[in-house]
């Protein structure tokens, strides 16, 4: 469907990944990455309004009856010094797109041209969503307060990320729970600082951090079920300057994984439990700052079935397990049925690197099919609306 046109925006898509590529920006700073988009659909003619932070929402109504489809790309980079030497390498040092939402943001602008130059033969209205601050602080949460799925209400959303596996003209997808519940803690134990000969005299809050640390790790083997998954890792304790004095205090960064609102709760409330009660038992206050991350991305049965359907049975890998990494692109489906699916693209060269390397280099021939993909989702709703 619009093969002419799909193949036409193709290279210019390209055009556009690269200039992304060289010109990444962190989260809640894409202000050139935005502007740049504008310029795009303002020389398309596609109707869009910004936001009082870096994002942006086009709209694209069609001459044919249908539905309110959203579709999603992010657009911020990482704190990476890129280690692929490419001719469109990054030129902001420390900052690279490793994660391919350069790639992202360039199949969702090729999509909507191919969708603006067939408007006529669009069905519904097609909402495209360029968000800011994936990978933090998050930018799906504040888009959907500022009303972007609502004014047309969106009936069904989509969205996709590049992974370097398999090979363009092929996608991936997981039906039900697709991604983890991502949550973080920090845990201070306020001890009693004193010299390193008598430990008596103090409370000593690396001694206690240890134990905290043992209480934490039976977590996941004895309070979750082994029919569920958790995952409970401490990536941080700091306290203390020198070998002959014991510390005051001590701190514990924690990274919390689940895949269930029962077993996010449960982790909340085991953590909690241990840290203060360790600290309590020890002669020691504790001091806890947990922070409910991303939520769970959980994919409609319907919308998986919509996807196979549509973009062919041939082409697309349903995998058995959600990804370990979390998404705000969960938000969106919390709202409205739909799906997130995966843009298989190999690498270039062989050479594996998954993303958030630095030497992450996709197959940059999957944005083809990518904006293919995204086209075909408007184009077929009605086959996805009369399931939902």
């Amino acid at each position: 469907m619009f093969k002419e046109t799909i193949e036409k925006i193709t290279p210019r898509a390209i055009e556009w990944r690269r200039h992304f590529h060289q010109y990444p920006e962190l989260g809640m700073q894409e202000h050139k990455t935005v502007e740049y988009i504008e310029n795009v659909l303002s020389e398309h003619k596609i109707e869009y309004e910004k936001l009082d932070f870096p994002a942006l929402i086009a709209t694209i109504k069609g001459g044919e009856p249908g539905k309110v489809i959203g579709l999603r790309a992010d657009m911020d980079a990482l704190p990476m010094q890129e280690e692929v030497d490419l001719s469109f390498k990054s030129k902001v040092d420390g900052v690279m797109h490793s994660c391919g939402h350069d790639i992202h943001t360039a199949v969702l602008l090729g999509a909507a041209v191919v969708l603006k130059e067939n408007q006529e033969k669009v069905k519904g209205t097609v909402r495209l969503f360029f968000q800011p601050a994936e990978e933090g602080p998050g930018g799906g949460l504040p888009m959907i307060e500022a009303g972007v799925m609502d004014n047309p209400k969106v009936d069904a959303v989509f969205g996709l990320h590049v992974f370097p596996v398999d090979k363009p003209g092929t996608y991936s997808v997981k039906r039900g729970v697709a991604s983890s519940n991502s949550d973080s803690a920090t845990i201070k134990i306020i001890g009693k600082g004193g010299h390193g000969a008598a430990p008596e005299q103090a409370i000593d809050p690396v001694f206690i951090a240890m134990y905290i640390g043992v209480g934490l790790q039976s977590i996941v083997s004895r309070n979750v079920s082994p029919m569920d998954s958790a995952v409970v890792s401490i990536g941080s304790v700091h306290s203390g300057t020198v070998a002959n004095i014991i510390p005051a205090s001590a701190e514990m960064k924690l990274s919390i994984r689940s895949f269930s609102k029962e077993v996010r709760d449960l982790l909340h409330k085991r953590i909690t439990e241990i840290a203060n009660g360790v600290c309590e038992s020890m002669g020691a206050t504790c001091e806890i700052e947990y922070k409910f991350g991303y939520p769970m991305m959980n994919n409609s049965s319907e919308a998986v079935d919509y996807l196979i359907e549509t973009l062919g049975e041939d082409r697309i890998i349903e995998v058995d397990k959600p990804l370990g990494g979390s998404e705000d692109f969960s938000y969106f489906l919390e709202k409205v049925p739909g799906a997130f699916f995966g843009l298989n693209a190999g690498t270039v060269g062989g050479d594996n690197f998954y993303n958030h390397h630095p030497k992450f280099n996709p197959n940059e021939g999957c944005i083809k099919y990518g904006i293919e993909a995204f086209t075909k989702i408007v184009m077929n709703q009605e086959k996805l609306l009369n399931k939902s």
